[in-house]
């Protein structure tokens, strides 16, 4: 299991960007406040602090992502001094590019990690829709990458309705269709001394009710467990030994 925190970008642009749709509500906590491009092809360029190693998307409706990190070094002529033909300046070495196929019919979701970059570093996202479809992504994270165990087996997955429905007066149903949201329940079993209390302390103490970018069982490479989920309720540990604790988590998808 992973979660990404702290969340390190310091900026973010866009080759495209709807003056309805700007490109600052990728950083926000509400995926279906989304950043829209003008085209089905569209760069995210993301600034992000040092210490960061994974990049998570949610609510694109990309069939692709091409992932680039590069170190953020540029170079600058001085002034008065002018290129040799034939060449040019350095600016960000690439340290890793790689493509990723998204389902945007399913959960819309992007989850990419590459070494940890310990400088201010530069991240470009690269989106390709279907032919005439207009570019869109709702939050986009990138920074500390936390692993720890994945859950025990018999992981609760389900789904809250938070529509209204009320019984009329002759009996009929008046139903005002809201979001349809999944929920997951499950156990972790981590060691006291190190998991337990960055997961408690470090992470959900800190972040309290905000959601985060969770990959909630990493080892299937199944990126419908790639999502943007809040605390429902917050979880709950026992020592049941010196060395071990377990953690009963629920978690609630934010959309």
């Amino acid at each position: 299991m992973k979660i990404i925190y702290p969340d390190k970008i310091n900026a973010v642009v866009a080759d495209e960007e709807n003056a309805a749709f700007l490109v600052a509500n990728v950083l926000d906590d509400y995926p279906k406040k989304v950043w829209k491009a003008t085209s089905a092809d569209a760069r995210l360029t993301l600034s992000v602090a040092s210490g960061a190693a994974a990049v998570a998307v949610f609510n694109t409706n990309a069939t692709a992502v091409s992932v680039t990190v590069s170190d953020g070094i540029s170079l600058t002529l001085q002034s008065g001094l002018t290129l040799q033909s034939g060449l040019t300046l350095m600016s960000g070495e690439s340290l890793s590019v790689n493509q990723y196929d998204v389902d945007p019919g399913g959960t819309g979701a992007l989850w990419a990690e590459y070494a940890q970059v310990d400088n201010v570093h530069r991240i470009d996202l690269d989106f390709t829709g279907a032919s005439g479809t207009i570019i869109q992504a709702g939050v986009v994270r990138a920074g500390t990458k936390n692993e720890f165990p994945d859950p025990r087996y018999g992981i609760g997955e389900g789904l809250r309705d938070f529509s209204i429905v009320k019984e009329l007066n002759n009996g009929a149903l008046y139903i005002r269709k809201r979001d349809l949201v999944r929920k997951f329940q499950f156990d972790l079993n981590v060691t006291r001394d190190s998991d337990f209390y960055t997961f408690m302390r470090t992470i959900l103490q800190q972040r309290g009710p905000a959601p985060l970018a969770w990959w909630i069982v990493d080892d299937t490479g199944d990126w419908n467990w790639v999502v943007y989920v809040r605390p429902d309720g917050f979880p709950f540990g026992r020592h049941r030994a010196s060395l071990y604790t377990n953690i009963g988590v629920s978690l609630l998808e934010v959309v």
